[in-house]
C-alpha cells in the first residue's frame, strides 16, 4: 500500500505528533507498505533523513509559536499527486494538512485524520492561535479548494455573549468541519473520541494509541545502587501540564524529609521559569530540569527512574505514560482517560492533581517497594497490548476500511 502522511509537525521537533508519525511510519515500512511523510521544512537542512520525507518551504507559523507552516509549491504539489497514493493520512490540520487535504479533494482520495491535539484547550492557554484559527476559519476553504463550505466555517465566527464563549465556538465549529472530509477518523483515546463527538463530528470515530517500539528500549542503563527513590516526569514543562502541582509536591516532600527526587525531561516554555523557581526555594538536590533530550536518552531515563509521576489533564494520549508503563515503572497519573494502561490500582494510582495529594501518594509509594513492584510488572504486562507492530497492523484494516468506504460513497 501506498500512504502519504500528512504533518504540521517532524523532526527535529520533539513533540508527540513527531513521535506518533516515526513510530508508525518506521512500522509500517517494515510490514511492505510505502510511507511518505509531507511536513514543513526546518530552517536548517537534517543530515540522513529517510528519502521518502517531502519537505514544503515554509514560514514561521500563524498557529502556534516553533511550529513552521508548509508551503504547497506547484512543483511539489505535482510530486505529491505522481505518487499514485492508495490513501492520505492526515496527522495536523495546519497549512501542510491543509495542503494535503487540496490534493486530496483535487484526486479524490481516501483519507483517515488523527486528532493528535487538544486544540481547544490550547486555543485557550496560547492567544497567540487565535491568528491561526482565524485564518483557518475565513481561508481554510479557499486553501482546500472548496469554496462552499466558507459560509459553514464562518458561521463559527458569530458574535457571542462573551470572548470564551466565542473562542469555543469557533474552535468547535471549525473542528467539525475541517473533519467531515475525512472517510474516517482516528482517536488516540477513547478521552478524544468522546470529544469529538461532543464537537458533533459525524465520520466514523476509530479508537487507536500510538504503540510502543521495544527496539527502543534495547539500551540497558546501568544503575547505581541508591536508598533514593527517583521520580520521572516526561513531556512538554508547560503550565497546562500541571507541572506546578510536581513542584508544590516536592515542596511538601522536602519539608517532610522524604528521600526522593524528581528529574523533568522535556523542553517547554515553562522550563525558564522552573528553574528559576528550583533556585529560589533551594530546591536543586530535589528537583532535576534535564530539558529537551535527543529520544534516545529521553528513553534511557525510564531506566534509571523508581516511579513515573504524570499529573497533566490536557494530553490526548500521553504516549510517554506507556512508555513508562512498557518499562515497567508503576504509574501517577490524574487522567485515566489518556490511556488503556492508566488502571488505578492496577498499573499505579490515579491521584487528584494538587500538591498535597501527590506528595502523599508518591511517600506512599515510595515506602512500599513491593507494591512498585507489583505495580510496574502489571503495568509492563498491560504495555505489551499495544506493541507498534500490533497497532500498525490496525491501522492498516482502518485504511482498507475508509478505501472501502470512499468507494461506496463515490458508486
Amino acid at each position: 500500500m501506498k500512504i502519504v502522511f500528512f504533518t504540521d509537525f517532524f523532526h527535529p521537533s520533539i513533540e508527540g505528533v513527531t513521535a506518533s508519525v516515526t513510530l508508525f511510519s518506521n512500522a509500517l515500512r517494515r510490514q511492505g507498505h510505502r510511507v511518505y511523510i509531507v511536513a514543513p521544512a526546518h530552517t536548517k537542512p537534517l543530515p540522513g533523513e529517510h528519502p521518502d520525507v517531502i519537505r514544503l518551504p515554509s514560514v514561521p507559523s500563524v498557529w502556534h509559536k516553533g511550529m513552521r507552516d508548509g508551503i504547497l509549491t506547484p512543483k511539489l504539489g505535482k510530486v505529491i499527486k505522481d505518487l499514485d497514493a492508495d490513501i492520505y493520512h492526515f496527522h495536523s490540520l495546519g497549512m501542510t494538512g491543509m495542503a494535503g487535504m487540496r490534493l486530496m479533494m483535487d484526486l479524490d482520495l481516501p483519507s483517515v485524520s488523527t486528532y493528535h491535539t487538544d486544540w481547544e484547550h490550547y486555543a485557550k492557554v496560547y492567544r497567540g492561535m487565535w491568528a491561526g484559527l482565524v485564518t483557518g476559519s475565513l481561508l481554510g476553504p479557499f486553501i482546500v479548494n472548496q469554496p462552499k463550505a466558507w459560509p459553514e466555517t464562518v458561521s463559527g465566527m458569530k458574535p457571542k455573549r462573551s470572548l470564551k464563549e466565542w473562542n469555543d465556538n469557533m474552535v468547535h465549529n471549525l473542528i467539525r468541519v475541517s473533519n467531515e472530509y475525512f472517510d474516517m477518523i482516528i482517536a488516540p483515546s477513547n478521552k478524544m473520541k468522546v470529544m469529538l463527538e461532543g464537537y458533533r463530528v459525524s465520520r466514523p470515530i476509530k479508537v487507536l494509541a500510538t504503540g510502543i517500539d521495544p527496539d527502543d528500549f534495547m539500551v540497558k542503563v546501568a544503575r547505581a545502587t541508591s536508598t533514593t527513590t527517583e521520580l520521572l516526569y516526561v513531556g512538554r514543562i508547560a503550565k497546562e501540564k500541571n507541572i506546578d502541582v510536581l513542584f508544590t509536591a516536592m515542596q511538601i516532600l522536602k519539608r517532610r524529609k522524604a528521600n526522593v527526587r524528581l528529574r523533568l525531561v522535556g523542553p517547554g516554555p515553562y522550563l525558564a521559569r522552573m528553574r528559576q523557581k528550583v533556585r529560589e526555594n533551594n530546591l536543586q538536590s530535589h528537583i532535576t530540569l534535564a530539558g529537551g533530550l535527543p529520544r534516545k536518552a529521553a528513553l534511557a531515563t525510564y531506566g534509571e527512574s523508581d516511579i513515573f509521576v504524570f499529573p497533566s489533564l490536557t494530553d490526548t494520549q500521553a504516549l510517554v505514560l506507556n512508555e513508562a508503563a512498557f518499562c515497567g515503572l508503576p504509574l501517577l497519573f490524574s487522567d485515566p482517560d489518556i490511556s488503556a494502561l492508566a488502571l488505578n490500582g492496577v498499573t499505579g494510582r490515579f491521584v487528584e492533581p494538587t500538591g498535597e495529594a501527590y506528595a502523599d501518594a508518591i511517600e506512599e509509594l515510595s515506602q512500599k517497594k513491593a507494591l512498585q513492584k507489583q505495580y510496574g510488572k502489571a503495568a509492563q504486562a498491560a504495555a505489551q497490548s499495544i506493541i507498534i507492530d500490533q497497532q500498525a497492523t490496525k491501522l492498516v484494516t482502518i485504511y482498507k476500511k475508509a478505501i472501502k468506504s470512499h468507494d461506496q460513497a463515490e458508486a
